[in-house]
Order: C-alpha cells, then sequence, then structure tokens
C-alpha cells in the first residue's frame, strides 16, 4: 500500500524528550536529549475538513505513540525506534502512512543532531516483521 501523494498530513515537529538510546557501553542506562519530527498521512476523509469538534483523526493520538514509546525503556537504535513510533501510530486505522525523523542531540561533537528519517506504512511493518522471524 502506497501513500497517495495528495493525501492530507499533519505534522508534529520537535517533540523533544530524554531517552535512553544507544549501542555503545556507554549510552547503556543514560538519557540523552532526542528530537522527534512526524508527517501524519491520513486516509482521505472529507470530514477531515469539517470545523467540528468529532475530528476523524485525533493529533495526541501520534503525540502520545512518541511519548509511550520512548517510555518503554532502552531503544538501541534510532531505526528501530522510529519503527516503533510508526508502528503506533499506523494502529489506527485512519492512518495511511508515517514519516518519522528521529535524532540524536547530544552524542556527537560538532553536530546539531544526527538522525534517521524513514516512511513507514503497512508494507514495510510487513516486510520487517517477515525479516523478524526469519532471523528468530
Amino acid at each position: 500500500m502506497s501513500a497517495s501523494p495528495t493525501a492530507p498530513y499533519f505534522e508534529i515537529n520537535g517533540y523533544q524528550a530524554r531517552a535512553q538510546i544507544g549501542c555503545a557501553p556507554d549510552e547503556h542506562g543514560v538519557a540523552q536529549g532526542v528530537v522527534i519530527d512526524l508527517r501524519v498521512h491520513l486516509f482521505f476523509n472529507p470530514a477531515l475538513y469539517l470545523d467540528r469538534y468529532a475530528m476523524p483523526y485525533d493529533y495526541m493520538a501520534a503525540v502520545d505513540a512518541i511519548a509511550t514509546t520512548l517510555a518503554e525503556g532502552h531503544h538501541i537504535l534510532q531505526e528501530s525506534l522510529a519503527l516503533k513510533i510508526g508502528r503506533r501510530v499506523l494502529a489506527s486505522e485512519h492512518v495511511e502512512r508515517v514519516d518519522v525523523r528521529v535524532r540524536k542531540t547530544e552524542r556527537y561533537d560538532g553536530v546539531e543532531s544526527i538522525g534517521f528519517f524513514t516512511p513507514v506504512d503497512r508494507d514495510l511493518l510487513m516486510k520487517v516483521d517477515a525479516t523478524a522471524r526469519a532471523l528468530a
């Protein structure tokens, strides 16, 4: 399933948190600064454009997906953290695809951040899950 280039989306920009993330031994058990951005592509629904209190998708569900994932504890890689966040956001039937950007802001000298960006859709999740099963 691929996202329509004209599908509506919303963004969460610059979600800042402290997270336990990293594969280096000195990163284990240590929280460091991360910045997370999401672009959540929604399936087209004309109700999105109606000025009413009952929204087809609650933006805070995506914010909660970030917070819940970060609260799980230590994440080894930015790549897997991005996928976990994307998986949670895609749990909504209203979401077609989510673009996830994760940046570590304190680990590397001389740069503002180093991060990972990935689009996540149900097709990618199926492929990753199949790979995990094959490697188990």
